[in-house]
């Protein structure tokens, strides 16, 4: 059954207007709250499962523990609110204000969050599994050690957030905004970037094995001791990119363009570095052992020389 308040003008319903309904009552009953005005309110550890909340300001109020699954909060406002705990997985969460709200430890798994404002909210160690977040604003949030397996950031901007320790695994990040995201030891294993902008973003010690990366542009990207064997590089733009102690083991890097990239302390070993481009590359202390460098562009013997186990190197490379 359905509990809905009949009313000409929502805005009437306030704090003292709906006290006659016993919290033990809330947790029993479905209800509609559209548009209601209720911020003075602790409804911490309520169950609201398939609760209708849309367009209501919720902003600043506690909602710890909260059980909101399959809700509709539609446009809602949740500025600052405490929903730490919470449950929130399936709920319809699009264009909804999360700005400075705390969701740490939240479970908002294969919840609609489409173009949600979740600004400078506290998203760490948070369920979102499945989420979608398309076009969704994530701007300097704290997502540490969240989980965001086959999450769907397409288009997302996520610019100067923490993204360390979190599970992109099969995520879809394709023409989102990273610039300047911390996604220290991360893992991005089969992600999606194809379009990304990842201007300034830090990957060191990522794990993206098996991953195919094939013309991304990753120029200038901080991916020091990131796991990138059996990735796919092909054409993939790592100008200028921070390879140092990288694990680049039987990765694929034909015809990639590595101008001044740093490879010092990388391990090489059985890459395919035919038709790569490596131009004032640092090779220093690399091991190329058994690496394909047939055709590759722009090595000096010098560079090559600095390597490990660089007579071991297939093709013919000076």
């Amino acid at each position: 059954m359905t509990f809905v308040w009949e009313m000409s003008d929502p805005t009437e319903y306030q704090y003292s207007n709906f006290m006659f309904l016993s919290l033990e009552k809330l947790k029993q009953k479905k209800f509609n709250l559209c548009a209601i005005d209720i911020t003075e309110i602790d409804w911490k550890e309520i169950d609201l499962e398939d609760a209708d909340l849309q367009e209501a300001n919720l902003s600043g109020i506690n909602l710890s523990g909260t059980n909101l699954s399959r809700a509709n909060l539609f446009k809602v406002k949740l500025f600052g609110t405490n929903l730490s705990g919470a449950n929130l997985s399936g709920a319809n969460l699009n264009s909804t204000n999360f700005s400075r709200a705390n969701l740490s430890g939240a479970n908002l798994s294969s919840a609609n969050l489409i173009v949600a404002n979740l600004s400078r909210a506290n998203l760490s160690g948070v369920n979102l599994s499945g989420a979608n977040l398309i076009v969704a604003h994530l701007i300097h949030v704290n997502l540490s050690s969240a989980n965001l397996n086959e999450a769907d950031l397409e288009d997302a901007n996520l610019s100067g957030s923490d993204l360390s320790g979190v599970n992109l695994r099969n995520a879809n990040l394709r023409g989102a905004t990273l610039n300047g995201t911390i996604l220290r030891d991360a893992d991005l294993r089969g992600i999606r970037l194809e379009n990304a902008n990842l201007c300034g973003a830090n990957l060191n010690r990522v794990d993206l094995s098996s991953t195919n990366l094939s013309g991304i542009n990753l120029s200038g990207i901080d991916l020091r001791g990131a796991n990138l064997s059996d990735t796919n590089l092909n054409s993939t733009n790592l100008r200028d990119a921070d390879l140092r102690e990288a694990k680049l083991i039987r990765v694929n890097l034909w015809r990639a363009k590595l101008n001044r990239a740093d490879l010092e302390g990388a391990d090489l070993r059985y890459a395919n570095l035919s038709g790569a481009n490596l131009e004032d590359a640092n090779l220093s202390g690399a091991d190329l052992d058994s690496a394909n460098l047939e055709g590759v562009k722009n090595l000096a013997p010098e560079q090559v020389k600095r390597a490990h186990n660089w007579k071991n190197a297939k093709g013919k490379f000076f």
